[in-house]
């Protein structure tokens, strides 16, 4: 089973709406991995996946980012043995105020997981947060991309990005199994666009 029909299988894929998939961020479809936690086969296959890729850059640490990249980093970190560490957009209200949890070397070669990316914007405090104790360039691993948002911009950030899927390849696979038409598919790329 490929990427697209786990999330289709597991009804993790809305269309047709107005999905508020981040704050003040909305878009004409949401994916949502969420969906799959509740079906240990599919979170399984899907980190199967996740890993494979994180095998294919060779980092010496895997990150989660807060709060949905730490289940998936968790996975990962176990299925690849590779050490993790999680990133939050901020410090933690009590206890250290930490905004890293486990050890950042700035030397290391570190992949970022989370399970979306929209927008710069929604992933630049873990970023910046990771460039505090590391300059090195990092990869951002998510399951699925918007397209929103152009290679161009991310490279203003040093940040290169790698997804199991895209809103692009989505809807080409929608399309061609029939489960939209040709002018859904343009006009939710079109409003994916103005996001």
């Amino acid at each position: 089973m490929n990427i697209l029909e786990i999330f289709l299988q597991a009804e993790a894929v809305e269309i047709g709406g107005k999905y508020e998939i981040f704050k003040n961020t909305y878009a004409p479809l949401r994916v949502d991995f969420t969906k799959l936690l509740d079906k240990p086969r599919y979170f399984d296959m899907l980190t199967d996946l996740l890993a494979d890729k994180v095998r294919e850059f060779n980092p010496d640490k895997v990150v989660g980012a807060f709060t949905s990249g730490i289940p998936l980093a968790t996975a990962v970190s176990l299925k690849t043995n590779l050490p993790m560490a999680f990133v939050r957009r901020e410090p933690h209200y009590y206890g250290a105020a930490k905004v890293i949890e486990g050890k950042i070397g700035e030397e290391e070669n570190l992949i970022l997981i989370d399970d979306v990316f929209s927008k710069v914007e929604n992933n630049e405090a873990y970023i910046k947060h990771l460039r505090n104790y590391n300059p090195k360039p990092i990869t951002m691993l998510v399951i699925f991309d918007y397209n929103i948002v152009s290679r161009v911009k991310l490279q203003k950030y040093n940040v290169d990005l790698i997804s199991l899927f895209s809103a692009k390849e989505l809807l080409n696979k929608l399309e061609r199994w029939g489960k939209i038409t040709r002018e859904e598919r343009d006009e939710i790329l079109e409003k994916l666009k103005k996001c």
